[in-house]
């Protein structure tokens, strides 16, 4: 199977480490877990919160964000399953080096790298669509009912971001963790 993974809020801590930073910097009281968005929890519009996000990148580094829970051991498995796994993701090209040095630190059997670029919008379900994607797991419901459309299976990774949206499209399933996405995964290839 060809699996494509979104990278931050699946592979990696994104949100949490931002959290810390801001609250430490701005001596805020920011819980990730009630975030519904990084533009919401800031009360920012899109472009400011933005800035914050590079801010944090440039100041705290992408090499300092933590993996996932589970997801090390379990790409590892995928991998070791035969599956082609390849990082699907629209964080910016502004760190795109840094973003691929983190994947080679935490996940160096992935050898595929795609970063569709944010600031252009990036539009998933193409990329999805042109690399016949089997399964796409991310934690973001616009990216994951727009691979949906396309007919590709997607695996909604919960998050405290993401637990409020009810979504219901025959090809989106979720998984509360890397464990039960490696069950879902595993019998869909037998």
């Amino acid at each position: 199977m060809i699996i494509s993974l979104d990278l931050d809020g699946v592979l990696a801590r994104l949100v949490s480490e931002f959290a810390q930073f801001m609250n430490l910097k701005y001596n805020l009281n920011l819980d990730p877990k009630k975030w519904r968005s990084i533009e919401e929890a800031l009360n920012l519009k899109r472009r400011e919160a933005d800035k914050r996000v590079f801010e944090f990148y440039q100041e705290n580094g992408v090499k300092k964000i933590k993996p996932v829970d589970g997801s090390i051991e379990a790409v590892k498995e995928l991998i070791k399953m035969g599956n082609r796994v390849i990082v699907l993701t629209s964080r910016s090209k502004l760190v795109e080096n840094e973003t691929r040095e983190w994947l080679q630190i935490y996940f160096p059997d992935i050898k595929e790298i795609l970063i569709t670029d944010y600031e252009k919008n990036g539009r998933k379900f193409d990329y999805c669509k042109e690399l016949r994607v089997d399964f796409h797991v991310d934690d973001y419901s616009k990216h994951a009912i727009g691979i949906a459309e396309q007919g590709i299976e997607v695996i909604m990774l919960n998050q405290p971001w993401n637990l409020h949206e009810e979504i219901n499209h025959p090809k989106i399933q979720r998984a509360k963790d890397w464990n039960e996405i490696v069950q879902i995964l595993k019998a869909r290839a037998s």
